[in-house]
């Protein structure tokens, strides 16, 4: 990737309700005003999703982004739009993997257990569980087994995985995430995207650091950096950009530690943030504009 092009404005935004209307789609409406907003093409649009590869093909051509890396797999990688090779990415630690595994199998959690790095996924469920199939990885995944840490890593290949999530119902999830973050102490990053939703990287690993590595990389300011999102897994790339917003359907903690917030994602409010961005009405030292 050549990217010796220098922005002076870099736009990092996540796309399941934020980009993404309630039907998981990219508006017209918001395809053409971020036409308009990045017509100079001084200001670098990216995505930043817990999505792995397979799912992002067609967003991608959607939004035209050929130039500017990928954040995906909530921070796992950078890669790049054309190729889909990566740029830059963290691997899981194996003891790491081992750990995770061996808490998943030391009960019944009713949960299903994804490995993901780039195309490579695989499905891990045990006997009896109630396999939770994300739209995500719905149209994706063509192998499901049962697990047993035995199998590891002849099957898994233990070593080449970049993050792990997992998938279950919200009661369930509650009591695994204190488990978890216990069990892993600082030798991994816990990400809780949703309720129903958990996701396990490397240490220091998330949304925030893969958009500090992406600005460096382009030679873009903190302060001139744009982060718009909606759940817990965006504040870490909130507290990095120098213009943290909030959709209006973002949960309570988000909006607390935005900025700016703008309308929802049903209304093309991200794309109207990044046309007010790159205007001027945006800026680090702005006054906030909040929800009455």
């Amino acid at each position: 990737m050549n990217l010796e092009r220098r922005y002076t404005r870099l736009v990092a935004c996540d796309l399941d309700d934020t980009l993404l209307d309630s039907s998981s789609s990219i508006t017209e409406a918001t395809c053409v005003i971020l036409r308009s907003a990045l017509a100079d093409g001084r200001t670098a649009l990216t995505v930043s999703t817990g999505r792995q590869l397979l799912s992002l093909h067609g967003y991608i051509r959607q939004l035209q982004i050929t130039e500017v890396p990928i954040i995906a797999e909530t921070g796992a990688v950078l890669f790049d739009p054309v190729s889909y090779e990566a740029v830059r990415e963290w691997l899981l630690p194996e003891p790491v993997i081992r750990a995770v595994m061996g808490l998943m199998e030391e009960r019944d959690w009713g949960c299903t257990v994804y490995l993901i790095r780039g195309e490579h996924v695989e499905t891990l469920v045990r006997p009896g569980d109630a396999v939770i199939m994300d739209s995500e990885f719905r149209d994706t995944l063509k192998l499901t087994v049962p697990f047993a840490l035995k199998e590891w890593p002849g099957v898994m290949e233990a070593d080449r995985w970049r993050k792990i999530c997992i998938l279950g119902p919200a009661p369930r999830m509650r009591e695994l995430d204190g488990t978890m973050r216990a069990r892993l102490g600082d030798t991994a990053q816990v990400e809780r995207p949703s309720e129903e939703c958990m996701d396990i990287l490397a240490a220091g690993v998330n949304k925030g650091s893969a958009l500090a590595a992406l600005a460096q990389l382009l030679g873009v300011q903190t302060d001139q950096v744009m982060a718009i999102g909606d759940s817990p897994a965006d504040i870490s790339m909130m507290d990095v950009a120098g213009v943290p917003v909030a959709v209006r359907n973002a949960c309570p903690e988000v909006k607390k530690r935005a900025q700016f917030i703008t309308l929802s994602n049903d209304e093309d409010g991200a794309a109207l943030a990044v046309a007010d961005f790159v205007c001027g009405r945006y800026h680090a030292t702005a006054q906030a504009l909040r929800d009455e």
